[in-house]
């Protein structure tokens, strides 16, 4: 399946394979594969995949100027994960009706309502609509901070982790992102 065919969001696992084989290769360039990374390579950080993935991100200012580092740093992560990367191709792919930049993120300042502390969400929208929200996914401490016996493998784990959960989140929004893109289209 290309991007812009199918009904949700998906994961194209090639991608996602180049994208951890760029990170490993940041560590040591001669790494041939995700087998030999699990063995060669020790934990990378969020920070790590973005200098790979985006080099420019944390000298080229915030995204937005009022959000906080972690935020700032998931708005690039979201960026990277679905619309750009700059080593290797998008990991998520989008479907018909949405454009390549129609999940981006959004924050808060406070937590909303009953949730208890939510600021980061993931911005679903097609050209005719305004986004709706889901919160962003929890990142595994390997890609966080890693502890000593933590290697490429559970940063890896951590980040697939992550993906297929934000993937899940959007898919569960895509139909109501839809609909209200079908209302806003008539009126």
């Amino acid at each position: 399946m290309k991007p812009g065919e199918g009904v949700f969001y998906y994961i194209d696992e090639n991608a996602t394979d180049d994208l951890l084989l760029a990170v490993a290769r940041s560590e040591h360039s001669t790494v041939g594969s995700l087998e030999e990374a699990h063995t060669r390579c020790k934990a990378f950080t969020l920070d790590r995949l973005l200098d790979v993935a985006e080099p420019d991100w944390s000298t080229a200012g915030k995204a937005q100027p009022h959000m906080g580092t972690m935020t700032n740093r998931l708005w690039h992560l979201t960026y990277v994960c679905f619309t750009n990367s700059q080593c290797s191709s998008v990991p998520v792919n989008h479907p018909e009706g949405f454009h390549p930049k129609s999940v981006s993120l959004a924050d808060i300042y406070e937590p909303a309502g009953m949730a208890k502390s939510a600021r980061a969400f993931l911005a679903v929208s097609t050209a005719h609509c305004e986004p709706l929200l889901v919160p962003f996914p929890i990142i595994g401490s390997a890609m966080l901070k890693p502890e000593k016996g933590d290697g490429f493998r559970q940063s890896e784990d951590a980040f697939r982790t992550m993906l297929r959960a934000a993937v899940d989140r959007v898919n569960l929004i895509v139909p109501a992102v839809r609909l209200l893109d079908d209302v806003l289209e008539r009126d």
